[in-house]
C-alpha cells in the first residue's frame, strides 16, 4: 500500500513539475512575442513628401524599404510615424506623443540638437526609449545611454579629414567656427584638436550663424591653402561665397554636412572652379555588395538613385531591429567595414569631391588607419 502510495506521489510530482516547466516555457515565449513600439521620426512637411528627389522624401523612402525587408520580424513590431520637422519648435511639440507611447526605440531625428532635445525629454520623463539616429555626430551625445549614433562622431570624422589631407607645416590653415551651432562648434574643436597633435599652426575664425556674411568679419583672411568649413551644406555655400575672391586656389574641407548631393554648393556661380572636397556618411557609386543590393532595391521601387539620407535611416531601421531587438549579429553595412563600439558605429567614409561642378566619389577614408 505504502508502495502504492509513493508511486502515485512520484506521478504527480513529474506531472506538476512538466506543467510548471509548460507554463514557464508558455511565458518566456510570450515575453519574446510581446510588441515592440519603434518611432519613426522623418523631418517634412507633407508637400515635400510628392518631390522626387527632396531630401526629407528620401527619409520616408528608407524606412519603407528597410520595413519591407524585415519580412516576419516586423510581425512583433508596431510602428508609428511623426513629423519631427527641422527646429526646435518642431521638435519640442512631439513631447507628449514620446511620453504617452513611450517607444522602446526611435529612428532619428536628424540633426544633433534635435537627438539633445530629445534625449532630454527621455530622461526627464524617465522614458525606456533609445533613440537611434542616422545621422547625428556630435560626440556629447554619446555620453547618453538613451543615444545610439549610426554616422561617425564628429572626433572620428576630424582624425579621417586631417590624416587624409596630410597638411605640411609651413601651409596656411584656417578653421571657420560657426559658434551658435551645435554640430559645427563641436566638429572645429575636434579638427583643430587633431591639428594640434600634429603641431600644425592655423587661424581659427569664430562667427555666429546671424553673421556669416558680414564681410567685416572676414578680414585677413586671404591666400589660404586649407580652410575647413565643418558646417550644414548651406552655411559652407555661404561661408565659401564670402571668402572666396581672396582664396580661389585655396583647398576647402568639410565632413558630412555637405551631403551626397552637394545642393547648395552647386549652386554657386564658380563652381566649377571650386576645389572642394569632403567626408560623406554615403553614396550611391559605393561597390559594396550590400550597396549594390540596396541601390537596386531602391531603383526598382522608386525609380531613383538613394541618397546618404535615404540609406542610412534604411540601414538605422534594420540594424535597430536585427541587432538591439532580436540581438542577432549584423555586418550587412552599407559602407563596408565598420564598428561597433559601444552606442556607436565607427565605419569608412567616401571622400567626395567637385569635379566640373558635378558631386564625385574620389575615394574612401578608411578608419582603421
Amino acid at each position: 500500500m505504502k508502495k502504492k502510495y509513493s508511486d502515485n506521489l512520484k506521478k504527480f510530482f513529474v506531472i506538476f513539475f512538466v506543467l510548471l516547466s509548460n507554463i514557464d516555457l508558455h511565458a518566456k515565449n510570450s515575453s519574446r512575442m510581446q510588441k515592440i513600439f519603434i518611432g519613426l521620426l522623418y523631418n517634412a512637411n507633407e508637400a515635400s513628401l510628392t518631390t522626387s528627389n527632396g531630401v526629407e522624401n528620401h527619409i520616408k523612402k528608407g524606412l519603407e524599404l528597410a520595413i519591407s525587408d524585415l519580412g516576419t520580424e516586423k510581425n512583433t513590431i508596431s510602428f508609428d510615424w511623426i513629423n519631427v520637422g527641422e527646429t526646435a519648435e518642431s521638435t519640442l511639440q512631439i513631447k507628449n506623443k514620446l511620453i504617452e507611447k513611450n517607444f522602446d526605440y526611435i529612428i532619428g531625428p536628424s540633426h544633433s540638437f534635435q537627438v539633445a532635445l530629445l534625449d532630454k525629454i527621455v530622461k526627464e520623463a524617465k522614458l525606456k526609449t533609445v533613440i537611434v539616429s542616422p545621422a547625428a555626430t556630435s560626440d556629447e551625445l554619446l555620453h547618453s545611454n538613451h543615444v545610439f549614433l549610426m554616422s561617425n562622431s564628429n572626433s572620428v570624422q576630424a582624425k579621417l579629414l586631417i590624416n587624409m589631407i596630410k597638411p605640411i607645416p609651413h601651409q596656411k590653415l584656417l578653421i571657420v567656427k560657426i559658434k551658435d551651432c551645435m554640430y559645427c562648434d563641436n566638429f572645429s574643436g575636434f579638427i583643430a584638436l587633431e591639428l594640434k597633435k600634429r603641431n600644425l599652426l592655423f587661424k581659427e575664425l569664430t562667427i555666429y550663424e546671424s553673421d556669416i556674411k558680414n564681410t567685416a568679419l572676414y578680414k585677413d583672411t586671404e591666400s589660404y591653402d586649407h580652410i575647413f568649413i565643418p558646417a550644414l551644406e548651406a552655411q559652407i555655400a555661404e561661408v565659401i561665397s564670402v571668402i572666396w575672391n581672396k582664396n580661389k586656389s585655396a583647398h576647402y574641407w568639410s565632413g558630412d554636412g555637405v551631403g551626397s548631393l552637394g545642393r547648395f554648393v552647386r549652386q554657386l556661380d564658380f563652381c566649377k572652379d571650386l576645389h572642394l572636397s569632403w567626408l560623406s556618411h554615403y553614396h550611391v557609386d559605393l561597390e559594396t555588395n550590400t550597396n549594390q543590393t540596396f541601390r537596386k532595391k531602391y531603383n526598382n521601387k522608386y525609380f531613383i538613385n538613394p541618397i546618404d539620407t535615404s540609406a542610412f535611416y534604411y540601414e538605422s531601421l534594420k540594424f535597430t531591429v536585427h541587432k538591439l531587438v532580436f540581438n542577432k549579429n549584423y555586418d550587412s553595412f552599407l559602407t563596408g567595414k565598420s564598428t561597433l563600439q559601444k552606442n556607436q558605429i565607427i565605419r569608412d567614409m567616401p571622400i567626395l569631391g567637385l569635379q566640373n561642378g558635378q558631386v564625385i566619389l574620389k575615394g574612401i577614408a578608411t578608419h582603421g588607419n
